[in-house]
């Protein structure tokens, strides 16, 4: 069984100032988000590129290359400075923005990046405490001044049910001898987590019951976000609230729609042997 340390962790201690510095610069931004990978998100996910393959800020849909620094990353010198110093050999980073009352569905990623072994980098910029990472029936604050790890071939999703928008520096790395001695030494403090009660028979009908009569109003994606939001909120099996959202579409006779949710259940959560990679 894999322990939760092994899919998410503290691993590197950032210095305070430069962190401030960060915050700066980020609050200083002044290119225009992209909008991207919607079908994976309730909207609210924004996205600018720091390294990428084209030197643009607004390439933003990742993939295997030699990133070179953008035009936005020559405009933030102390960020700069960071990711340089911090001697990762990067694929991709990105600046993502997650507003308000905005999630991610259950997914897993690098279903299509199978040819390298790889972790998710996040450095935490603009958080609150209602800013989290769902793994392993486990909700996980990513707090400030951390590099933390994220193995995100683990069903995964994260949520901002703060007050301001919730800004990390995600960095997609390929793992080297480096970042491997830095994962080799990982911590994760308790005070960051918190376990997921599980969901009753009851609370699991009474979400899909207030979902179809928002559905049955007309009002599709509140119906649908009404009962994703669970995997947020309980500890739910894999899959369960697609397999809800295509319930509910069925008890309105709606095939089409209920449909798409299976198939959606099966885009999103490939098992994770099915696109493990190696070095």
């Amino acid at each position: 069984m894999i322990n939760l340390k092994e899919q998410v962790s503290q691993i590197l201690r950032l210095e305070d100032q430069a962190l401030r510095e960060m915050q700066r610069e980020v609050s200083n931004v002044k290119e225009d988000w992209t909008n991207v990978y919607s079908d994976y998100h309730t909207g609210g996910w924004q996205t600018l590129s720091l390294w990428n393959r084209s030197s643009k800020p607004t390439d933003t849909v990742i993939e295997d290359c030699e990133p070179v620094e953008t035009s936005l990353l020559e405009k933030m010198p102390v960020t700069r400075d960071v990711l340089r110093g911090l001697g990762f050999r990067y694929m991709w980073v990105r600046l993502a923005k997650l507003q308000v009352n905005a999630f991610m569905h259950e997914h897993r990623d690098y279903q299509e990046l199978r040819n390298a072994h790889r972790l998710r980098l996040h450095i935490p910029i603009i958080t609150n405490p209602f800013s989290s990472i769902v793994i392993d029936h486990t909700r996980v604050h990513l707090a400030l001044g951390y590099v933390w790890k994220l193995n995100p071939i683990h069903r995964h999703a994260a949520s901002n049910f703060g007050k301001e928008p919730r800004i990390h520096i995600i960095m997609d790395c390929y793992v080297d001898e480096a970042l491997d001695a830095l994962v080799a030494a990982e911590t994760l403090d308790p005070i960051c987590v918190y376990g997921l009660p599980p969901a009753s028979s009851g609370e699991l009908e009474e979400t899909v019951d207030m979902a179809q009569r928002l559905a049955h109003a007309g009002d599709y994606p509140a119906a649908e976000h009404h009962i994703l939001k669970m995997f947020h909120e309980y500890h739910l099996d894999e899959g369960c609230a697609y397999d809800l959202v295509s319930r509910m579409y069925a008890r309105l006779g709606d095939v089409p729609r209920s449909e798409l949710w299976l198939s959606n259940k099966l885009k999103f959560l490939q098992p994770a042997e099915t696109f493990a990679t190696s070095d």
